[in-house]
C-alpha cells in the first residue's frame, strides 16, 4: 500500500496517544514472543498477510525472484513458491503483482 497520513485517511488522533498504544501494544507482542515462542504471533500475522497465495516478486541483493507468496516459516523467514520448489527469502524488497481486472 502507498504510504498515507493517518489525518489524510481520516483519522484523527493525538501522536502521543497514538505512540502510547503502539508501544503498549509492541510490548504485549514481545512478551508473548519471549513466552510462548513464535507461533500465535505468526497466525495472527498471517490472517492479516496481503496477497497470501498470490504472485509476488521480491527484490534481493541478487536480483528478482518471483513466485507465490507461501506463507513465513516458524522463523518469521518469508516461504516462495517457485517452479524449483519453496526457497526462503531472508531479506528483500515485496512486490505484489496487480490483479488484471480485464
Amino acid at each position: 500500500y502507498p504510504a498515507i497520513s493517518l489525518e489524510a485517511a481520516g483519522l484523527k488522533t493525538d501522536r502521543i496517544e497514538f505512540l502510547k498504544d503502539y508501544i503498549n501494544h509492541f510490548d504485549n507482542n514481545l512478551s508473548e514472543w519471549r513466552q510462548k515462542g513464535f507461533s500465535k504471533l505468526k497466525e495472527h500475522w498471517l490472517k492479516n498477510a496481503k496477497n497470501l497465495g498470490g504472485e509476488i516478486s521480491i527484490h534481493t541483493e541478487n536480483g528478482v525472484k518471483e513466485g507465490i507468496f507461501n506463507g513465513v516459516d516458524d522463523n518469521g523467514i518469508l516461504l516462495l513458491e517457485t517452479p524449483n520448489g519453496i526457497e526462503k527469502i531472508y531479506a528483500g524488497d515485496v512486490f505484489f503483482k496487480e490483479k488484471n481486472n480485464k
